[in-house]
């Protein structure tokens, strides 16, 4: 059997921060019952090229192996120039901990 992949868009998927300190970021179904929200921690190779210039797309790539183990991929897209942000698709908090003290 071969590999089984799906590059899912905004219309599918939202990428935004995820509300925790657990974990970096969170991929949200958009369509489907129930729910599902999966976190996410940057990797090294991740911070890499966001490091480079590089952003967090709207998209990701989902995919399963010949055994059945799942995997998701982001798919990242070179800056423009005058983008700050690597997620520029979402609205990012300006700094500051939301945890009570």
């Amino acid at each position: 059997m071969r590999r089984k992949v799906a590059n899912l868009d905004s219309r599918f998927v939202k990428i935004e921060e995820f509300k925790g300190e657990a974990f970096d970021l969170a991929v949200t179904f958009a369509s489907g019952l129930p729910k599902i929200t999966i976190p996410i921690g940057q990797t090294k190779h991740m911070n890499r090229y966001l490091g480079q210039g590089w952003i967090i797309g709207p998209s990701i790539r989902l995919g399963m192996d010949e055994k059945g183990v799942w995997s998701a991929s982001w798919l990242g897209k070179r800056a423009r120039r005058d983008s700050t942000s690597p997620l520029p698709h979402i609205a990012r908090s300006t700094g500051g901990s939301s945890k009570a003290a």
